[in-house]
């Protein structure tokens, strides 16, 4: 009945790899909880995915979009996502407090609520000061502050949605007329890609990038 449904909704309609995955696993999952039943990957065996190259922006149109981009907070969100390598999740949760400007470090938040530092360069510090004195210093008439997120979220919620920092992006990617396969997390992989043919090293940039094996890393460097 299994292979019958699996073969229905997913064989036959040529979903994704990862698709045909997911779906194995809650019901593996499913049934283990329920009926104490595990099944033999032989006969619900997992698919083979395909490992496709990170998609990355070429450095000369990163610098175009940055240069013609009129508003500050947005030239922030491109910074951290070129020069430092943040998803777009990690950078809608940055808070001011972790932001050190004189070791030129950002600690970040990931996945799996993990904690890691990521390299700080002097564009970015200079553009951040710049929206701290006019989204911060101004609005609350202070000279200084240490507490908080840095783009704080609307409706009550405490940071912005990595949501809106994503579809802030696709309207970039449409005027530009870029690939198709170019989001805002191809800002990361441009980084990692960049890092890599400055000399960089794949251990230090596995840490910045807070992958949990090398072997993501290494990606890059067949890039």
């Amino acid at each position: 009945d299994i292979l019958e449904y699996i073969k229905q909704n997913y064989l036959s309609k040529s979903c994704a790899g990862s698709t045909y995955n997911l779906n194995i696993c809650a019901i593996k999952y499913f049934y283990s909880v329920n009926f104490n039943k595990e099944f033999n990957s032989k006969l619900l065996p997992h698919a083979k995915l395909t490992k496709k190259v990170p998609t990355t922006i070429d450095k000369d149109i990163f610098i175009k979009i940055f240069n013609e981009e009129e508003n500050l907070k947005h030239k922030c969100w491109l910074l951290l996502g070129y020069c430092s390598g943040l998803r777009a999740e990690e950078v809608a949760s940055i808070e001011i407090k972790n932001i050190n400007s004189k070791e030129h470090k950002l600690k970040v938040l990931g996945k799996r609520k993990k904690e890691r530092y990521t390299v700080l360069p002097d564009i970015t510090i200079k553009y951040l000061r710049q929206y701290l004195i006019v989204y911060y210093y101004r609005r609350y008439n202070i000279k200084t502050t240490r507490t908080g997120y840095l783009f704080e979220g609307n409706q009550g919620s405490k940071h912005m949605n990595g949501n809106t920092i994503t579809n802030y992006f696709t309207t970039i990617k449409e005027k530009y007329n870029l690939d198709e396969n170019i989001s805002f997390h191809s800002l990361r992989h441009s980084f990692a890609s960049n890092f890599i043919k400055g000399g960089g090293d794949p251990f230090v940039l596995k840490s910045m990038l807070g992958h949990t094996s090398l072997n993501t890393t290494n990606i890059y460097i067949h890039m």
